[in-house]
């Protein structure tokens, strides 16, 4: 991605599948667009270590387990600010007794919404899941056994 940015920044994000019946767990930036549940790394910190807390954060939920390593969704783009962030999404499939899809979850954070929707790629983007990448892999989901690495830097 090339052009004339006011800032350049670099963020690593750990992110959870969680599904249930058929469903997956996203979080929805109130007025805005939506997300697997997870944040930001910080420094000095695991990926998988980044994941429990930011679960625990965004949901309360402590009793969970992160299964398996699913891959990394590499993402550029230019935010409001007209800043471009590189995001590199690591993707970690979880569970948890207090997560299904039976009951909507609580959010521990006033600007998140949690919602249940299809393992679909139409319920993805009609929910504006970003990024747009992981509505190539999520239909795909829950036969994937290797790990995915999709990019949208060429």
């Amino acid at each position: 991605m090339e052009g004339n940015f006011l800032e350049k920044k670099s963020r690593q994000v750990a992110r959870a599948i969680i599904s249930s019946n058929g469903k997956i767990l996203i979080a929805q930036l109130v007025g805005a667009h939506s997300f697997l549940p997870g944040g930001g790394v910080e420094m000095g910190e695991g990926v998988q270590m980044a994941l429990l807390r930011e679960i625990k954060e965004e949901l309360g939920v402590t009793n969970c387990e992160v299964r398996r390593f699913i891959g990394v969704v590499e993402n550029c783009f230019v935010n409001d600010e007209s800043i471009m962030i590189h995001e590199v999404n690591y993707l970690f499939e979880v569970s948890s007794n207090e997560l299904i899809s039976n009951f909507q979850p609580n959010s521990f954070e006033p600007h998140l919404i949690f919602n249940w929707i299809d393992a679909t790629v139409e319920s993805f983007k009609k929910h504006n899941v970003l990024p747009l990448l992981l509505s190539e892999i999520i239909p795909d989901f829950f036969l994937v056994k290797n790990s995915i690495w999709l990019t949208n830097m060429r």
